[in-house]
């Protein structure tokens, strides 16, 4: 695709909306090399403008852009506009719909779409959960996140055949290894202790009379591990898993404890180095872990 993160082509449309915000703060320069944004009709030497200040230059580093922040947000809003419905738009552009949207008859009015498509449009937001849809407070835009979507697809490749499942997870696998090392550097005292909570309160279970499957726990903690991202598409990624996990029964007893008090010995040394900072032993722990979940009892 022509063009760089910091030197985009934009359209002519683009090009017309940058030239106005140019104008509009006063404060832009020419490029030093490249095409000129504005008409060669006027190449009257101008006096060069005030060096763009960090606060409005788009990665502070003081280089010329050719298109500047708000400019650069419109940009990427029209490359990607078209590829989702009216309504999905509506969602991304009005942050007021968090708390609630206006009537369908008036939104389909603005949209300019039949009200019919704009129930069909809000029912895959739904499905995708961009949305909630409640009789009494009616309809409010969602945080976004990645899961409804993984979940919906992955349910649908199970349906479609059932070994799917194992490519998704060699997928969590590498995810998680790949994203150890940082994710277990942002967690907090807090989290420390609550993952030694979650080992003792496993132990618990799988030393009791009666043989408990500690897979609250087991999920709690793989997510609690990665939970410091910040990144909804990992988040996404691994909370579908477990849904999955749980959709094919992988969370029932199999009859074999020596098997979990093996896995839950992983996810107590895992617990051990990310507490000691050694991130190194806990990424060997979990690839470990990962390999004995390869030879899980049928």
């Amino acid at each position: 695709m022509p063009g760089s993160d910091d030197h985009p082509t934009p359209n002519p449309s683009l090009l017309r909306l940058a030239q106005v915000g140019r104008e509009a703060l006063g404060r832009a320069r020419p490029p030093e090399a490249g095409p000129r944004l504005h008409s060669q009709e006027h190449s009257a030497p101008e006096a060069a403008p005030p060096t763009l200040p960090e606060s409005l230059d788009e990665r502070g580093n003081g280089r010329y852009n050719p298109i500047n922040r708000i400019n650069r947000y419109h940009m990427l809003r029209e490359r990607v506009g078209p590829e989702i419905s009216e309504f999905m738009r509506y969602l991304a552009a009005h942050p007021e719909a968090e708390s609630s949207l206006p009537a369908l008859a008036g939104l389909s009015r603005e949209l300019g779409i039949s009200l019919a498509a704009l129930r069909e449009q809000l029912e895959v937001a739904r499905a995708l959960g961009l949305v909630d849809v409640k009789p009494r407070t009616g309809t409010r835009r969602r945080p976004f996140s990645f899961t409804p979507a993984v979940r919906q697809s992955v349910t649908y490749a199970l349906a479609l055949n059932d070994s799917h499942f194992d490519k998704f997870a060699d997928l969590r696998n590498h995810l998680e290894i790949g994203f150890w090392d940082e994710a277990a550097g942002k967690l907090t005292t807090e989290d420390k202790a609550a993952l030694g909570a979650l080992v003792t309160r496993a132990r618990e279970k799988l030393n009791a009379g009666t043989t408990q499957v500690p897979h609250e726990e087991h999920r709690a903690l793989h997510l609690l591990i990665f939970s410091r991202l910040e990144n909804p598409f990992v988040t996404g990624l691994l909370e579908a898993y477990w849904d999955m996990y749980e959709a094919v029964g992988l969370n029932r007893y199999s009859g074999d404890i020596a098997y979990l008090n093996a896995v839950w010995t992983y996810h107590a040394r895992m617990v051990d180095c990310i507490c000691e900072g050694d991130y190194e032993g806990g990424r060997q722990a979990l690839v470990a872990h990962v390999e004995l979940l390869m030879q899980r009892p049928a």
